[in-house]
Parts: structure tokens; sequence; C-alpha cells
């Protein structure tokens, strides 16, 4: 007997590359920025809403259906089909139009059958592992869903490449994105490699034979508690009050965990700007998101065509269109060719505009400065401002502006300051002294060519933060976080690791919102929180299997796990609602007070009581 049952690592190998997979879910950071910009336009609760229903749909189809369904075929079978649900949601979502409507595409594809994808197989290598290694549970369901968190490092880092801060291990290759690829290609990419290889580790996710035991173990006495061997069915559980304080417990973790996942790129982004001073006033100034507030007079060099009689015409709607995708080209290549050469161009095409905007506007000035109205007065200094933020200050700066003919013939032109100048050849001192109230106002100051460039390098930075916190720290430390954490409970047993773990996370969840407006603080608080939300998916099977026996957790640990879908729609969707009231501290603070009020209920929590012989049958 024992020369025919297969090397149990070989089934570890198995589910890992099953979790591989399936932790693509938390690789939804990588897509959310690309989907709130157009033509999509979806809002950051929109982006939420699609994360939320993928943990919900992952939680409820692997609680009703794939527990008890894996517990009657096995869990190769079911593993197999999800990964064929979940990779056919992916390439459904690959369909989606260009447009806002690709949200219902989405939510279908991604979040209502890429979840329930993950839900038929996610519980396959759990129930197989705590069967062949009721010796180590908590290390090898940590082992087990590990693959889950270093998942989603990799399925991140796919789009954007493989780059740690400084440490840049695929080169300058800038991932399938930089390579020109569509958030629909890519879903289609991930979905075709989703079926294949869960279905290649579902070959190898079988059951132990009947009756077989580690060599060299002795299971504990029955009479033990939290021994394992209590065998309570899904029905006996539920009626127990550690099965609710468990289940409370997670839906608190994970309602942490799921919300940073959610939104640790939008509020990255959200702190670090606003403790930016410069970047946070070219957006404020010059919202792509929003370009009906842009002023006619920057986009006059936007928007022209010109017609077979060689008539220029513009058309506003366009002009802002086009203004908004040079804007977004600026943001996402900065630190590469292309994003400079967008910056180049949007640098010459609003000191081509503003030359004759702003002789217009120093007439309006000298008009209001001669009548003596101050209101008017400042107005104009606004609106001079608001025209001259993104150009040089002194001419040297700003280097020629040329224009070139249709007859190829390129010619300087002025720049807006030395236009000032002109407009009252007989006032110079007039000109400078207008020169000195516009960098005297409360409004934005003008800002030189170096000064310009600089901004939009530090706008990317930014998202290269935000990714890096999640693509790298987060997901990391996730893995890792189950494993250690597994480990740990091995040796203190798994009610005092869960209390040491949501006593962390919830101080931890209260400090990230103080501390993630700075590069190592996000880095730091991704980590972290990452660690602990990772050490939720090796305990709480394990401490299911530890209350209420190993051979039914297949069935009982996926009602247990309903929480996380609860904690699935909670978080997400409270962050993505707080972001859009810019109110981040009402989505991380209630989250930490949660975890800690979950260390408290484990605090009080005792083993239930060992089953009579006639109840455990």
């Amino acid at each position: 007997m024992p020369a025919t049952v297969m090397n149990r690592w070989i089934v570890v190998v198995g589910g890992i590359l099953i979790q591989l997979c399936l932790g693509a879910i938390y690789a939804w950071s990588a897509f959310t920025k690309k989907l709130e910009a157009a033509p999509f336009d979806f809002s950051k609760t929109e982006t939420q809403i699609i994360f939320a229903v993928g943990l919900a749909s992952f939680a409820f189809f692997m609680a009703l259906i794939a527990g008890k369904w894996q517990a009657k075929v096995g869990p190769r079978i079911v593993a197999i089909t999800g990964g064929l649900i979940m990779g056919l949601g992916y390439i459904l979502a690959s369909f989606a139009p260009n447009d806002h409507s690709a949200f219902w595409w989405i939510l279908i594809g991604v979040g209502l059958l890429g979840g329930a994808g993950i839900g038929f197989a996610y519980v396959c290598p759990i129930a197989a592992l705590v069967k062949w290694f009721p010796d180590k549970k908590g290390l090898i369901t940590g082992l087990a869903v590990a693959g889950f968190g270093f998942g989603a490092l990799i399925w991140v880092k796919l789009t954007g490449g493989f780059t740690f801060g400084p440490v840049k291990l695929t080169g300058d290759w800038a991932g399938l994105y930089g390579m020109g690829w569509s958030v629909q290609e890519i879903f289609r990419l991930y979905g075709v490699l989703f079926a294949v290889f869960v279905g290649v580790g579902a070959f190898v996710m079988v059951n132990p034979p009947q009756g077989w035991l580690p060599t060299g173990w002795t299971p504990p006495p029955a009479s033990q508690a939290s021994s394992g061997s209590a065998n309570y069915r899904m029905g006996q559980m539920v009626r127990t009050p550690q099965f609710w304080g468990l289940f409370m417990t997670f839906v608190f973790g994970a309602t942490a965990g799921l919300m940073v996942i959610g939104i640790i790129k939008l509020y990255g982004t959200d702190a670090y700007i606003a403790k930016d001073a410069t970047v946070t006033r070219i957006l404020e100034t010059y919202p792509a998101a929003d370009v009906t507030q842009v002023p006619d007079g920057l986009l006059q060099e936007f928007g022209k065509t010109k017609n077979a009689d060689g008539e220029v015409t513009w058309d506003p709607a366009e002009a802002r269109t086009e203004y908004a995708e040079l804007i977004n080209d600026c943001r996402e290549g900065a630190g590469t060719a292309a994003g400079s050469a967008a910056v180049q161009t949007l640098y010459e095409k609003h000191n081509l505009t503003q030359a004759g905007a702003i002789v217009a506007k120093v007439v309006s000035f000298d008009e209001a400065r001669w009548s003596g109205d101050a209101a008017a007065q400042a107005q104009v200094l606004a609106e001079l401002a608001l025209l001259d933020i993104l150009v040089s200050a002194p001419d040297s700066d700003a280097g020629p502006v040329t224009e070139t003919d249709e007859d190829g013939t390129t010619r300087e032109l002025p720049s807006p300051r030395s236009t000032w100048k002109r407009v009252a050849p007989d006032h110079e001192d007039l000109a400078a002294a207008r020169l000195a109230d516009v960098t005297s106002t409360d409004v934005p100051q003008l800002m030189s060519q170096e000064h310009y460039r600089s901004v939009f390098p530090v706008i990317g930075a930014i998202g290269e933060i935000t990714l890096t916190a999640m693509g790298l720290f987060y997901a990391l430390f996730n893995g890792l976080g189950r494993i250690l954490w597994g480990l740990v409970s091995d040796f203190t047993g798994r009610k005092p690791a869960i209390i040491l773990m949501c006593l962390a996370q919830g101080i931890m969840m209260i400090a990230f919102y103080f501390i993630g407006g700075s590069q190592w603080g996000l880095y730091i608080g991704a980590a972290i929180i990452g660690f602990n939300f990772g050490g939720n998916f090796a305990l709480f099977p394990a401490a299911t299997a530890d209350f209420f026996g190993n051979k039914n957790v297949g069935s009982n640990y996926p009602l247990v796990f309903l929480a996380y879908g609860v904690g699935g729609i909670v978080g997400p969707i409270l962050g993505g609602r707080m972001g859009d009231m810019a109110a981040w501290q009402f989505a991380f603070i209630p989250a930490g007070i949660a975890c800690l009020l979950g260390a408290v209920v484990m605090i009080a929590m005792k083993p239930p009581k060992a089953l009579a012989a006639a109840e455990a049958a």
C-alpha cells in the first residue's frame, strides 16, 4: 500500500499552481486606473463594484456549490471546472467595447464568472492537502494558498513590467501595457492562461486513500480540544458560537485587507499628491478627467482640422478630447521617450496659444487697473496666472518657440513674457509691474519649463510607487504571511495566532491613513497589511479543521469562507465610496477598529465541546 500512494508533495505543487492563477483577483488594481480613464471613464466606485462582485461570487460559489460537490466527486473535476469558468469569464470581458458600457461586460466576465471560477477551484487544494498533511495543517494550508498571494505579484507585474523601485528585472520592458496592449487584450491572454494552468494543476489534485496517515505520525486523542477529530457536520457547526466567532473575525480581517487591495493605487495617488503642492496645482488647474474646466484659451492649438480648400477650423469638443489624451500620455509615459515627447508637445502648444490669449488678458487688466476695480483686477490676474502656469518665467528658460508655415518656413515666435512687454512698447515699466503683480498674488505662481517638465515624471512616479506597493510589497508579503502565520500557529495554536494577527492589522490600518502619503509609508503599510491579510487564509481553514474536524473541512470551511464574501462587498465599496468623497479616513479607521474588535472576539472564544459518538456518526 505505501508504495502505491502518491508523494504528497506533488499535490502541494499542483495546489500552488492552481492558486497562482486564482490570485489574479488580487491583481485588479492593475486595471483600475486604465478603466477610470478615457474611453471607459469608470468611477472609483464602479471599479470597486466589479471587484466586490468578484469577491462575493468567489465566496458564494465556493460555499454553496464547490465544497459539497468536491466532497462527492473529488477535487480534480471541481478544480478543472473552476479553471474553465474563470478563463471563459476573462475571455468574455475581452470583448468589452471601448466605452462606458464596458462596465457590464467586465462586471459579468471578470466579476461574476471570474469570481465563480475562483470559488470552484479555491477550496480543492485546501480540502485535499489538510487530509494529506494532518500533521502540518497550519504550514500546509499556508503553502497551499501562498500561491494565491504570489499570483497577484505575477499578474500585476506582467501588465507594467517587473520593476521594483530601482531594480528592473526585465530591463526596459514596460510590460504588456508598454507593448501597447489594451485592457481587453490582456483579459483575453489571461483567460487562456488561467484555463490551461488550472487544468494542469488539477490533474494531480486527488485525496489520499481512505485511512491513510503520514509515516510516523500518531493522531492526537479525540478527547483533546481542537484536535481536529470532532467531525462536526455543517448543520452542527453553524449552531455553535465558535462558528460565528470565527465568521465575524474573518469578516473584519477580510474587509480590511480587501479594501486596501481595491483602493491602494487610488488612495496612494491621492495621499501622495496631497503632500506635493506642485503636483496638486497642476492636477487641480488642468484636470484631464474634467476637460470642461480647461479654458478655451489653452486649447486653440488642439482640435484643428483643414479642409480641401486649406481652411482651418477649430472644434472645441475635439480640442478637449485631444488635450485630455495628451495629458494622459504625459502622465502614463513619464520616464519614457514617448512621455517626454508628449510633454514637449504639450509645452509647445501652450506657448503657441498663450501669446495671443495673454495680450487680451493684459488689455483687460489695464482697463480694470485704470478704473480702480479691484475685484476685476484680481479676476484677470487669476486668469493670467491660469494661462501662464505651465510656461516659463524668464524668456531664457523657455527656449525659442517656433512655428512652421505650409511652405516649410520656420520662424521664431515670442514667448508670453516678451509678448506682455510688447503690448505697450512705451510702458515697459508698467509691463514689469504687471509681472510683479501676478507673481505676488495668491494665485498659482509662474513656472519654468524645467519645473514644468519635472511635474509629469513626479506624477508618473506616483503611479510606479503605488503599483510597486501593491505588486511587490502587498503581494509578496501576502504570500509570506500565509506561510509564516500558518507555521507560527502550528507552535502557538490557532487562537493566539489569530489574536496577534488581528491586533497587528487593526493598528496598521489606522496608522496607514496617516503614513500612506509617503513612499516608504505606503510600502511599509502595504507590506504589513498584506502580511496579516494573507494570514487569514492559513489560520481560518486550519482553525476550522481544529474546531470542527479534518474530515469535513472541505464542506465546512466554505461556509466559514462566506465571511470573505461579506468582506469583499463591504471593504471595496466602502473604500471606493470614501475615495469618491475624498474622505479616506472614514474607510481606514473604521476598518482598523473592526480588526481590533476581532481580536477581542477571539480572546473570549473557547474550543467547542467534543461531539457525542452518536452525533459525530
